[in-house]
């Protein structure tokens, strides 16, 4: 390999050779720099799936971002060979270092500060290392620690590795399909966890039990678990115990007991966040007077002899004593008081009750912390529906506020005395003082910001920003899209200091991936993009900052309020945030300087596929979690199209029910809403691959290329065919009427709108026979599912009683299912010789994945069993992080240059 041209990359030198690979060392002809080059082993060439899946965690894996981990810079494939492109990292290792000895106590404290930094980046964004060691740690001639291979343990998933007699400990990686899975073993032998090493489910505290490992070995010059074989060290790990005495004599008693916390065997017993390990270094840092263990064992000594002695340096020495504390207390006194120094962050947490969670990370930002800073106000669930709390930072208690149900996009008023939220197709506000909620407009909401003037300035799809007076009244325009530069809508807004400008997100046609942030002048109108940079969900911090999300990680960038313009570079600040599926962040900052957020624990949006028969039994179906959205199954059964997210876009996938397979169909823009044609050779779906949201067309077998089906100059949405394929309903959005729905005829490709009014319709659903269009529409005030005529809306019928969405029929026309809730109901239903809905009811009750927009669920052409799509658990969704001072850390993360 040696000489050789790979691509762009000519290959230099061999660096090393491990279980994951070979690495070289080459030169990248196009850019100009060296890099690292990873090959892969060649069984990855021979399994799609496997490397389909590696390259999916590679995606994951390039989006870490911190001085300390080692960059990736993409995954790529030549001449048959599959290969990761990584950053070049000149030094020596952790373990080349410790052929030495050990390192000095302060050396080791910095670098492991150093690799507690790294870890605590990549915890927040949900990668666990599951392999970390002195080989994966690199020192630069600078002393700066990189972290080597992050999260490659899970991404290579190499089958288990025998017990090998003689096998080098550093080369021993047994590792298992993911962290959801039990039962495998990963890791290298010499550093995996107990957890690990019984092939148990893994999360961050394997992390902290390795970091534990390394810690120890750079302190004593002794890994900590020896053995001749892998499986010598695993009983090890199991049974024994560290020796404790042999770490240096010098060593700060509080990083002792910090090491007793990192390895203690019971994962609910360790240190349970790297961040607090960090701390400890740092403190300790900061105090080299810390006592010591050897301090500690002279005290020990030395008390006994104590005890037996009164008084032991006579009357003089004590009075003198007294009389030299008595004399600095009054210096003390006496001394000017010097300037108060800035507060630091204090951070916490605030737990939900049992039972109460905020759900997935779907459609709309669910809380929102008053200007003052005293009052946060937070959308949960508690087991049957989402309700809207408010809870004082001060108590120790949340209260429900009555009457509101389901709200999104909560907002304070300037004075923090009432709350505006959207609410099923509606803008509302509630006074804190009591009372009922008050409707001010129609609005299906993205964002909204309450102006000192008393206005509310929100963001809607498929539109510029609009204003409405808080009283009530009819929205009216504020921006313009730009549309020659992609715009699609402005969303997320805030009204700035002084009330003369307000900051929003500009999102593009590619979706959240690509928006803007951008500022508006309230006097004009006229709105302009700040830095060309991709970024959503703004918001302006009274230090001098905007801070925004970008991928869940916030970045800030120090910003001039007066003259509306950046002053310096994003720079990404370790705090990952819960972002939802449109683009809305789940985060809120205080004219205070306080920021609450809900923390992102786990890869976003994971789901699952599964068969639920109709009295709610479960049946797993075996394909790998991703984010999917609106499953639709083929005619016969055999297939399903499901729209699965990646990174970036989301895509159309077919599933093949009886090889297990998953195959990618689309492969440019967001392709969403599949719909099978009735001989199921072709799917409809809707794409933006050259704007807005149109129809496209392709085989199922994926033997064509796509082709624009039908497109229009508003967004369309949810497909569906009648039964004998020659009429497609859909619905639009336009900017006027809101959501309508519209038909089709195949013939001639001529559309008309079929239900348009002042009202939201969305989801509609041809009856098997395609005489009757089902639909949801929010024109009582809240959503139901009505049935109309086709090809004639001469008439309209109530299906559902309490609220519905989602309407499915059944592949006999002859009931209707749709959502209540949490609750899966079904209707029979009559079409001769006149229509006839019977009364609603429920098949079983669970909370699953709903998108809302459209069904997400659909039935099996034997009528039996639902298609429905369950969301991961998340283990700390029922959490709300707090930092109080925020800003003032914010100011020393992100310095401003005042030159």
């Amino acid at each position: 390999m040696i000489g050789k041209t790979i691509s762009n990359y000519k290959i230099l030198e061999k660096l090393g050779e491990g279980g994951m690979g070979v690495v070289y060392k080459a030169h990248d002809t196009k850019l100009g720099r060296e890099i690292a080059l990873k090959a892969l082993p060649e069984e990855f060439a021979q399994d799609r799936e496997r490397l389909a899946r590696f390259e999916r965690e590679a995606k994951l894996l390039a989006s870490l971002n911190h001085p300390n981990i080692a960059t990736i810079y993409g995954l790529e494939e030549s001449e048959g060979l599959n290969f990761l492109t990584l950053e070049l990292v000149e030094g020596d290792t952790l373990a080349g270092k410790l052929t030495s000895g050990p390192l000095k106590v302060q050396d080791a404290l910095e670098m492991c500060r150093q690799i507690a930094e790294a870890l605590e980046s990549a915890h927040q964004k949900g990668i666990i290392h599951r392999d970390l060691k002195p080989s994966n740690i690199k020192v630069t001639p600078e002393g700066k620690i990189k972290v080597l291979d992050f999260g490659l343990a899970k991404a290579f998933e190499v089958a288990e590795v025998g017990d090998a007699a003689g096998m080098d400990p550093y080369k021993s990686p047994t590792m298992t399909v993911g962290s959801s899975r039990s039962g495998v073993i990963m890791g290298t032998a010499a550093y995996m966890s107990p957890e690990q090493a019984r092939g148990k489910a893994l999360d961050k505290r394997t992390d902290i039990w390795s970091f534990g490992c390394v810690f120890y070995e750079l302190l004593t010059g002794r890994q900590l678990f020896i053995g001749e074989t892998t499986s010598d060290m695993v009983a090890g790990i199991l049974k024994q115990e560290p020796d404790w005495k042999a770490l240096p004599k010098e060593l700060p008693v509080r990083i002792r007991d910090l090491l007793r916390r990192c390895l203690q065997k019971e994962p609910n017993k360790r240190l349970h966040d790297i961040a607090d390990a960090r701390i400890e270094i740092e403190e300790t840092l900061s105090k080299p007077s810390e006592p010591t263990i050897e301090s500690i064992e002279e005290t020990e000594e030395i008390q006994p002899s104590l005890k037996k002695q009164a008084f032991p340096w006579g009357l003089t020495a004590l009075i003198a004593v007294a009389v030299a504390v008595i004399v600095s207390a009054a210096v003390w006194i006496l001394k000017p008081s010097p300037s108060p120094l800035p507060q630091s962050a204090k951070r916490f947490v605030v737990n939900l009750p049992p039972g109460h969670n905020f759900g997935g990370t779907g459609y709309g930002n669910r809380l929102a912390l008053s200007p003052d800073g005293k009052n946060l106000v937070y959308s949960a669930h508690d087991g049957e529906k989402y309700q809207l709390y408010l809870r004082p930072l001060d108590k120790l208690e949340a209260t429900a506020i009555p009457g509101i149900e389901n709200a999104i996009h909560p907002f304070f008023s300037p004075d923090g005395q009432q709350i505006g939220f959207f609410v099923e197709g509606r803008l509302k506000k509630v006074s804190l003082s009591g009372g009922n909620p008050l409707t001010i407009c129609e609005a299906d909401g993205r964002g909204a910001t309450w102006s000192p003037e008393g206005n509310i300035i929100m963001g809607l799809q498929g539109t510029g920003l609009m204003q409405v007076s808080s009283s009530e009244g009819i929205p009216r325009p504020l921006t313009t899209l730009d549309k020659e530069n992609g715009e699609t809508s402005h969303r997320y807004p805030q009204v700035l200091p002084g009330g003369k400008a307000v900051l929003f997100t500009a999102r593009r046609e590619s979706g959240t991936d690509d928006s803007r942030i951008a500022v508006c002048s309230l006097e004009t109108g006229e709105h302009q993009i700040l830095f060309d940079e991709s970024g959503f969900d703004a918001r302006y911090v009274s230090s001098g900052y905007i801070v925004y999300l970008r991928a869940g990680v916030l970045m800030a960038v120090p910003f001039d309020v007066q003259e509306l313009k950046v002053i310096g570079s994003p720079v990404p600040l370790a705090i990952n945030i819960y972002w939802g599926s449109d683009g809305n962040a789940r985060f809120s900052i205080s004219s205070d300087g306080t920021l609450v957020y809900f923390p992102l624990t786990g890869e976003i949006g994971n789901r699952s596929l599964i068969w639920v028969d109709r009295k709610g039994m479960e049946t797993p179906i075996a394909v790998d979690q991703y984010s999917y959205r609106v499953p639709r199954i083929s005619p016969d059964g055999k297939k399903v199209a499901v729209s699965k997210y990646e990174g970036e876009n989301y895509d159309i996938w077919v599933y093949d029910v009886e090889r297990g397979t998953l195959t990618r169909l689309t492969f440019e823009g967001n392709n969403v809403t599949p719909a099978w044609t009735p001989d199921g050779k072709r799917l409809l779906f809707c794409s933006n691959r050259i704007g807005a949201y149109d129809i496209y067309s392709k085989r199922a077998d994926g033997s064509e290329e796509v082709e624009l089906f039908f497109s229009s100059e508003n967004l369309l949405w949810s497909p569906s065919l009648s039964g004998d394929g020659e009429s497609l309903t859909f619905y639009e959005i336009d900017p006027e009427t809101q959501r309508d729905v519209w038909t089709m005829q195949f013939k001639d490709k001529s559309a008309s709108p079929l239900i348009n009014t002042s009202a939201n319709e969305r989801a509609p659903a041809f009856s098997p026979d395609g005489r009757w269009v089902a639909y949801m529409s929010d024109e009582s005030g809240r959503w139901e599912v009505f049935v109309t005529p086709y090809p004639k809306a001469d008439g309209k019928w109530q299906i559902s009683t309490d609220g519905g969405i989602e309407p499915v029929w059944s592949p006999d026309g002859q009931e209707l299912f749709y959502r209540e809730k949490s609750k899966m109901m079904a209707v029979s239903i009559e079409t001769s010789p006149s229509f006839k809905a019977g009364k609603p009811k429920m098949l079983f009750e669970k909370m699953y994945y709903s998108y809302s927009y459209t069904s997400s669920y659909d039935i099996h052409p034997d009528g039996n069993r639902f298609l429905m799509i369950k969301a991961e658990e998340e283990p700390d969704s029922n959490q709300i992080s707090i930092v109080l001072n925020w800003d003032e850390e914010l100011k020393r993360l992100v310095p401003v240059d005042k030159r």
